[in-house]
C-alpha cells in the first residue's frame, strides 16, 4: 500500500518552486485539488501533479483566446 504524501500550503508551494500565495489563488481561482480538515487545507502531492498535467495538456490543446482588445486613445 502507498501512502500518498499530504502537504500544507506552505510545503506544498515549496515543493513546486512557488509561493503560498500562488498556491492559494491557484486553488481559489482554478480548483488546484485540495481537501479541509479540522479547518485547515491540505494537499495530496499527487493529485496536484495529475492537476498540473491535465492544466499543461488542455494549454497544449486549445488555442489562446484573445484576453481583451487593443483601442487606439485619442
Amino acid at each position: 500500500m502507498t501512502v500518498a504524501k499530504v502537504l500544507n500550503e506552505r510545503e506544498i508551494a515549496a515543493e513546486l518552486g512557488l509561493k503560498p500565495a500562488t498556491v492559494r489563488r491557484l486553488r481559489v481561482q482554478l480548483g488546484l485539488p485540495h481537501f479541509r480538515t479540522a479547518g485547515r487545507i491540505f494537499y495530496r502531492l499527487e493529485s496536484v501533479l495529475a492537476w498540473m498535467d491535465k492544466q499543461e495538456h488542455t494549454c497544449q490543446t486549445e488555442p489562446e483566446s484573445e484576453t481583451g482588445t487593443l483601442r487606439r486613445v485619442k
